[in-house]
């Protein structure tokens, strides 16, 4: 298990590092002088721990959108992010909720062609390469035949996915991506995965993602970091972290790692501890 400590964090260039993260809200303390990071382009993080961890909460402190003190820092390979506004934070670091706003009245393909500009253009003003590019991320996210559905016609999970598809769109350096599997059926799970690995390592993106299964971060994750009661638990290859012993202590499970045969990993778990 590798712990993250800032002594012993090594420099990437256009990483993502966040430092000395505290959050209180009113009189609770919610993370605690928390330093997580770097997470390196073309690389695939999560961040884990149970429910009230505090993983959530470290991922919009990253994102801008929690109240952090102290000496907080947040950079991603040059100028403080934390310094920024926010409207410029999110053109370089773009973070994706778990909650989605609520979906406006535009048709699928209008709302992902607006994600690519400041504001929602008018169909006048569409350009036929604004068209192609929206279509491409619908077909890439297998959900073409909803383009001109409307938004607020579209289930939870077809919802996420065009919020994946929007986020994508943008271009950002780095992506915060809050629980993106929580409404998705078992396919669109892996699917996903598939296509944001992808995109991370073609694109050197920053991928950082909110993930409560174990077996996917232990198969499609490159470095993971664990949150338990506000604190930085342990960070490193999910393989070297995600131990019996870790597993006892962070999710009262007792449980191990085994290996099939086809060389994936998976947490067997025997009883609650």
């Amino acid at each position: 298990m590798v712990m993250a400590t800032p002594s012993s964090t090594p420099s990437y260039p256009n990483a993502l590092l966040a430092t000395h993260v505290s959050v209180r809200y009113g009189h609770n303390t919610i993370l605690h002088d928390v330093t997580a990071g770097p997470f390196q382009p073309g690389k695939m993080s999560a961040l884990l721990g149970p429910n009230g961890s505090g993983k959530s909460t470290l991922m919009r402190a990253i994102a801008g959108l929690a109240p952090i003190t102290g000496a907080a820092c947040v950079t991603l390979g040059g100028p403080p992010l934390s310094g920024m506004p926010l409207a410029k934070r999110t053109q370089h670091c773009l973070y994706l909720p778990q909650a989605l706003p609520a979906p406006a009245q535009l048709p699928v393909l209008e709302a992902l062609i607006a994600a690519r500009h400041t504001g929602a253009l008018p169909p006048s003003c569409l350009q036929e390469d604004d068209v192609e590019a929206a279509m491409n991320w619908l077909e890439k996210f297998e959900i073409a035949h909803l383009a001109m559905r409307n938004m607020s016609t579209l289930s939870g999970g077809q919802r996420q996915l065009v919020g994946l598809a929007q986020a994508l769109s943008r271009n950002p350096k780095a992506l915060l991506l809050d629980e993106p599997l929580s409404a998705l059926d078992l396919h669109h799970q892996y699917a996903v995965m598939a296509l944001l690995r992808r995109e991370t390592t073609q694109h050197q993106l920053v991928s950082v993602l909110v993930l409560h299964d174990l077996n996917i971060a232990l198969n499609m994750t490159d470095h993971v970091v664990v949150v338990h009661e506000g604190h930085l638990k342990a960070a490193g290859p999910p393989t070297d972290v995600l131990t019996p012993a870790l597993l006892r202590d962070v999710y009262k499970v007792n449980a191990h790692i085994e290996q099939g045969s086809d060389g994936k990993y998976f947490v067997s778990v025997d009883g609650i501890s």
